[in-house]
């Protein structure tokens, strides 16, 4: 067990050791013109991403930011009390597209990224026919039973390639099965 986890069992004695202190903001147009604090702090756990990213700074300012002011994208920031520790941003539209998801890696196998998922799938289903994401290939390798338990299956070689030197993949949830999600799974 994780050290956290496990120091976080022994004071709380709680299975869900997060549950008193954690939260998740939702960052949206408004944050986005006023640029609160919440903004900040997406931009500074994106932004944390830059090694394995390039650009990822200009991509933030230039496409990010300009999307949440038009309502085409949403974004999340998860704070463990006062400490922001994962960020999410969602792009919606016919062909929404995860588009960044990255948890600290002290709450890792917290299941954060299930909760994620699901909340940007949530999201997505009043707007997309699609959903998709990129990830790196060992990625995939490494946590295909979670993905496939969303319902993506057999990821293709990624056409714009993230991060040099690293194979990455398209992973898709074609309209047929977002829609057998939609109507299975999510409240009209």
């Amino acid at each position: 067990m994780a050290r956290f986890k496990q120091l976080s069992l022994e004071q709380n004695y709680s299975l869900f050791p997060l549950a008193s202190r954690f939260r998740i903001a939702e960052v949206d147009g408004g944050d986005a013109r006023r640029i609160t604090d919440n903004l900040r702090t997406l931009k500074t756990l994106v932004v944390a991403s830059a090694p394995m990213y390039p650009n990822i700074e200009r991509w933030f300012e230039s496409r990010v930011v300009p999307g949440l002011r038009a309502s085409e994208r949403i974004a999340y920031v998860a704070f463990e009390g006062e400490k922001p520790i994962a960020s999410a941003v969602l792009k919606l539209g016919a062909r929404s597209k995860f588009c960044h998801l990255r948890i600290h890696e002290d709450f890792q196998d917290l299941d954060l990224g299930q909760m994620f998922f699901t909340q940007m799938t949530l999201e997505a289903r009043h707007h997309a026919s699609e959903l998709h994401f990129t990830l790196p290939e060992s990625l995939w390798c490494s946590r295909q039973g979670f993905f496939e338990s969303f319902g993506f299956e057999s990821p293709m070689r990624a056409h714009h390639q993230y991060r040099p030197a690293i194979r990455n993949f398209l992973a898709r949830l074609p309209w047929q099965r977002f829609g057998m999600l939609r109507c299975s799974v999510c409240p009209a």
